[in-house]
């Protein structure tokens, strides 16, 4: 045990700060420490059939580590801020790191038929808060706007002041419900302003 934690703390010290050389030290299932390095893991590349001429990029072990791009050159550069943050969050977490090679992550698909009933609206959000398309993502009712924060530079705070631009809806005091709770309120509100709009005239 004694070798084992010194093996640990050697390690640990060789580390400047949480990385070293790009490699970043992380926890697997065991509570053993592994490293994670980006070119690891298995980059995929497909043709985005609502983008014509442009694709979707994706880390094979992460499930919601993708991207839409417009040239195949631009995966590499385009993942790897998403896939650090993604990391950074798992650690937060205390959640497990996919090992590179692992395979396709495995996703248990909740129910999504609330999500289902706000379309058009979770299409236009997803198109004009997130920059991307609803397509690109699996959504369930269990969601949280949490797992899309890494679409966007400042994360939670960009979501929340462009829900409010776009769709005149302060979204901070319930950011952290379901999705398709923050979605209901957000339809509700623009609805009743439709109908002020119509009285009013």
């Amino acid at each position: 045990m004694q070798q084992r934690l010194d093996s640990i703390l050697s390690e640990m010290s060789n580390l400047n700060s949480e990385q070293c050389n790009g490699r970043r030290l992380a926890k697997n299932v065991g509570g053993n420490l592994k490293m994670t390095d980006f070119k690891d893991y298995t980059i995929n590349i497909v043709d985005a059939h609502n983008y014509p001429g442009q694709f979707v990029a994706s880390i094979e072990e992460f499930h919601n580590v993708i991207a839409i791009i417009d040239t195949k050159e631009k995966a590499e550069t385009t993942l790897k801020p998403l896939f650090e943050k993604e990391i950074k969050r798992l650690l937060a977490a205390s959640d497990t790191i996919p090992s590179p090679g692992s395979g396709k992550a495995k996703v248990t698909l909740a129910s999504n038929d609330k999500i289902q009933a706000l379309r058009p609206l979770v299409d236009d959000f997803w198109n004009k808060i997130l920059g991307t398309s609803y397509s690109t993502s699996f959504v369930s009712d269990d969601s949280y706007f949490r797992d899309w924060e890494h679409y966007l530079p400042e994360g939670k705070q960009d979501i929340i002041a462009k829900a409010k631009t776009v769709f005149n809806t302060d979204i901070e005091p319930i950011y952290d419900r379901p999705i398709h709770e923050i979605l209901t309120a957000i339809k509700k509100k623009n609805s009743l302003i439709g109908r002020l709009k119509r009285i009013l005239k």
